[in-house]
């Protein structure tokens, strides 16, 4: 339980918190903060991240690991599912 509880503050820290399926590829978004990195990439509760710049995002460590590189400006797309269809995002 612990665990769980770090992991949900820590991804709260980087602007989301989600959960990962294990028979399902990608992070669901459960919340996004105002005014966080992926609010302003138009990312919205309830989409999977599923990639970025082709990279999976099969879990928490991948999501920070994305929040990382989205800090250096070294991610250019971001794939996500919102309701049934695949998006991709471009990042300015």
């Amino acid at each position: 339980m612990k665990s769980l509880a770090l992991v949900f503050i820590v991804s709260l820290a980087f602007g989301i918190s989600g959960c990962v399926a294990p028979s399902t590829p990608g992070y669901t978004v459960n919340e996004v903060l105002p005014k966080s990195t992926f609010e302003k990439l138009g990312i919205k509760k309830g989409d999977r991240i599923i990639s970025y710049d082709g990279e999976e995002v099969n879990s928490v460590s991948d999501s920070m690991e994305l929040y990382d590189k989205l800090k250096t400006n070294s991610v250019k797309t971001i794939l996500i599912e919102r309701e049934g269809q695949k998006l991709t995002l471009t990042v300015p």
